[in-house]
């Protein structure tokens, strides 16, 4: 069946109609790669929501594929029977079919980038865990020593930070001023002693804290660190 010019004119603005839709695809799919990337680097407490909305970004994008697919099913069908021996329909088929191609790969793309993120997320819910963990496990036992030995170690602990750091401040070191202090920052995530005052040589510090991790008594890391301060105080 021979195609006149109305119906040629016809399927071309479908082609061309259709290059539109898949021009605005292409530019959400570029928009929304940009937003995943800079997802990654912004706030965690954010990420199961964020997860969320990428699946349901992903259902939109599959959905609006499959659609374009369809359309190009009826579009080229249309073509065989109307102008098959067109070039320029075949070469815009063609295209049209690399770019689907494209866009399937792209998403392949999206499905890896979330899978990565996934695992960004699990990796954070251990780190919670973890702290939690260490929380509980020494709650009772740094309240039950706090009681028992403040006065005697003249010791007070304070928190606060970006890090949750520990501070423990020891008086009663120096014998001509009992009000004198001095004192060690902790990250209990790590166990790693990020400040002390006066200045210990990093490895007295390194060795204290081995010890810690052995037999995890703070008590011991206390009276360790003390005498370590107080010895550098007093010269």
């Amino acid at each position: 069946m021979s195609m006149n010019n109305r119906d040629l004119a016809e399927a071309m603005a479908k082609f061309d109609a259709l290059k539109e839709q898949l021009e605005a695809l292409k530019l959400k799919l570029h928009s929304y790669i940009s937003k995943v990337q800079k997802y990654i680097v912004s706030s965690k407490s954010n990420s199961n929501a964020r997860l969320s909305q990428i699946s349901d970004e992903m259902k939109e994008l599959q959905m609006a594929i499959n659609k374009l697919k369809d359309t190009k099913d009826k579009l080229s069908t249309e073509i065989n029977n109307e102008v098959t021996k067109r070039d320029t329909a075949s070469l815009k088929a063609k295209e049209f079919a690399l770019q689907i191609e494209d866009l399937v790969k792209k998403i392949d793309i999206m499905q890896a980038d979330r899978k990565d993120l996934e695992e960004e997320i699990d990796r954070y819910m251990n780190e919670i865990k973890k702290k939690k963990e260490f929380i509980s496990n020494h709650s009772n036992v740094i309240d039950d020593l706090i009681l028992n030995n403040e006065q005697v170690l003249g010791l007070r602990i304070e928190t606060g930070g970006a890090d949750d750091l520990l501070s423990f401040v020891f008086w009663n070191v120096d014998p001509d001023d009992f009000n004198r202090e001095v004192y060690f920052v902790m990250n209990p995530q790590t166990y790693q002693i990020v400040e002390t005052n006066p200045t210990l040589e990093k490895r007295e510090i390194d060795s204290i804290v081995d010890s810690f991790k052995k037999h995890k008594e703070v008590g011991y890391l206390w009276k360790d660190m003390r005498s370590a301060l107080k010895k550098k105080l007093l010269g």
